[in-house]
């Protein structure tokens, strides 16, 4: 069991390290950085949502009559609302001036209504996951037809989402169809274990192609639409690849057993890292970025996995 699950930790600490790649979007970052960052929003998220659905349903054990899930719904509310309101009211509160009281109160509002709004943006996928995870029991235990039903609205939303923020409804009705494809992909896993891993190879290639062509400049919406979806098999190719590798299988398994921890604290450390190349008295070249980059997301990512694995063992 433990075995079958590696492959997918190795994708989830994948998606983790270019969720905090980023976000270093900040105002000193050169060009190259900023092709990087709309490479990397173009499928990540999707990428990362698949594998929340794919966790949500492997390691569901069944929801059945309302008590079950009020109890189900409170493990997740306890799980998810603390550290995401302490997280959030610390971000918000560094980001006050200390005079406009009208300002605090709409950025902690917001932090409730609309995260995309606050002062604590990356925080919308734990708001967002949240919803997923009190979804869940009411999908699977649906009818087959009404899950079809399901899925064809989310692929249809996906390609027409609604664009509005609040309660994250534009980014619900844009990644539902992902987090629905990983709770599948879950439910047909030993089919998929069947499949030769070689073939997301050919994802892979096919992905490069059309990361070229993004990188060059010459992208539209289909082109990025196709490699959200693309983006799924092939990074289940690099995991591949990555699991012959012990050091960095091991790697990406440590950040994938401590990523919520990573995603909620992960922006302090970037942050202040930030704050101190953005003082430096002197001009740093465009490849010094490079190395900024890299230790930027190493120490922000391998901090906080230490910190919240400590946090977890004395829980």
């Amino acid at each position: 069991m433990v075995n079958r699950l590696i492959g997918i930790d190795v994708m989830q600490g994948i998606a983790m390290v270019l969720v905090v790649l980023g976000h270093h979007r900040f105002d000193f970052m050169p060009e190259w950085y900023m092709r990087m960052f709309y490479w990397i929003y173009t499928f990540h998220m999707p990428l990362f949502i698949f594998i929340s659905g794919f966790l949500v349903r492997y390691s569901y054990k069944g929801v059945h009559g309302l008590n079950e899930y009020k109890q189900y719904v409170g493990k997740r509310v306890r799980k998810f609302v603390p550290p995401y309101l302490i997280v959030g009211t610390i971000c918000t509160l560094m980001a006050w001036n200390f005079k406009d009281i009208g300002a605090l109160l709409t950025s902690w509002a917001n932090l409730i209504i609309s995260p995309k709004e606050s002062e604590v943006t990356f925080l919308w996928y734990i708001y967002l996951l949240f919803f997923f995870y009190c979804l869940a029991p009411l999908i699977f235990n649906a009818k087959r037809w009404v899950r079809g039903v399901l899925i064809v609205a989310a692929l249809v939303m996906s390609l027409h989402y609604i664009p509005i923020p609040y309660l994250c409804i534009d980014w619900f009705t844009r990644y539902f169809i992902f987090f629905l494809l990983g709770t599948i992909v879950a439910e047909h896993y030993t089919q998929v274990e069947r499949v030769d891993a070689r073939w997301s190879l050919v994802a892979l290639v096919a992905f490069v192609i059309m990361s070229i062509v993004h990188f060059r400049g010459d992208y539209n919406a289909t082109l990025e639409y196709a490699m959200q979806w693309v983006g799924i098999p092939s990074f289940a190719g690099v995991a591949w690849l990555l699991m012959h590798w012990v050091a960095a299988r091991k790697a990406m398994v440590y950040v994938s057993v401590n990523c919520f921890g990573v995603y909620l604290l992960h922006m302090f450390f970037v942050q202040a890292g930030a704050m101190v190349v953005a003082r430096l008295p002197w001009a740093i070249p465009s490849w010094g970025y490079i190395i900024y980059l890299l230790v930027s997301a190493t120490v922000s990512i391998g901090a906080t996995a230490w910190i919240w694995s400590v946090v977890q063992r004395k829980r």
